[in-house]
């Protein structure tokens, strides 16, 4: 792991992130990833596995051939807070260990997908100005709906998205809503309408946080950013990898 310095920068809605300074990227184009976790009191019982799924993301990332082309973020949301576990930066400069959620508190989930998707059109911006060449996948995994967000709202998510799409910064985005522990009715068929209402691609079903499920998720997301990465370059979008338990 390498010791890097930090640009920290501010969205529209006062999301805040950080990124790693330009004058260490040694590539021309990237795959930025933006992966947020919910930590929220109802992770509790499964909070080794969700950090773990970060872990295998990250050490399958690095194995990838195009490892030298993503730009990873990681962020944690419960209550009134969203925190970075670390800013967009290269897979060299970052630190596994801190790869740790605190369960507590609501869930922001509007605020959080908010969040993904300005930090990511701002990144991607700041990117594309000084001639890098970018595309993004984001991941929003919760256990919960919305319970207490105070800047988001899914009309302002919907703008967002509509604005990243139409972005030239990126040529291409893809956005992923993950529900563990969804197997409540009420639940999956409220998840299944914010992914509609605020315009995300997917939605993928986790319905048993279980080891063996969510190891199953973390290998389909390091897939889909493996996707992603490949795909950069090609004036297109990833080729979706299919979700299966």
């Amino acid at each position: 792991m390498e010791s890097m310095t930090f640009d920290t920068f501010a969205t529209p809605n006062q999301f805040n992130f950080s990124a790693v300074e330009m004058d260490n990227l040694g590539a021309t184009e990237y795959s930025l990833v933006n992966m947020l976790i919910d930590e929220s009191g109802s992770v509790g019982g499964f909070k080794k596995e969700l950090e773990d799924v970060m872990t295998t993301v990250f050490e399958s990332c690095q194995k990838h051939p195009r490892s030298q082309n993503l730009l990873f973020r990681t962020a944690a949301f419960e209550g009134r807070n969203i925190r970075e576990l670390h800013g967009f930066t290269t897979l060299d400069t970052i630190d596994s260990a801190n790869f740790k959620i605190n369960p507590s508190g609501s869930t922001p989930l509007y605020d959080a997908t908010l969040d993904s998707v300005e930090t990511t059109a701002g990144y991607a911006k700041i990117l594309n100005d000084q001639d890098y060449f970018c595309n993004g996948i984001i991941f929003v995994i919760t256990d919960g709906e919305e319970n207490s967000s105070t800047r988001a709202s899914v009309a302002k998510i919907r703008d967002a998205v509509k604005n990243i799409r139409s972005t030239e910064a990126l040529e291409s985005i893809r956005m992923i809503l993950i529900g563990v522990n969804d197997s409540d009715p009420q639940l999956k068929n409220g998840l299944l309408s914010f992914k509609t209402d605020a315009g995300f691609d997917e939605y993928i079903s986790i319905d048993q946080a279980t080891p063996g499920n969510l190891a199953k998720l973390a290998q389909w997301i390091s897939q889909s950013i493996s996707s992603t990465s490949q795909a950069l370059g090609t004036s297109g979008p990833s080729v979706a990898v299919n979700f299966t338990l």
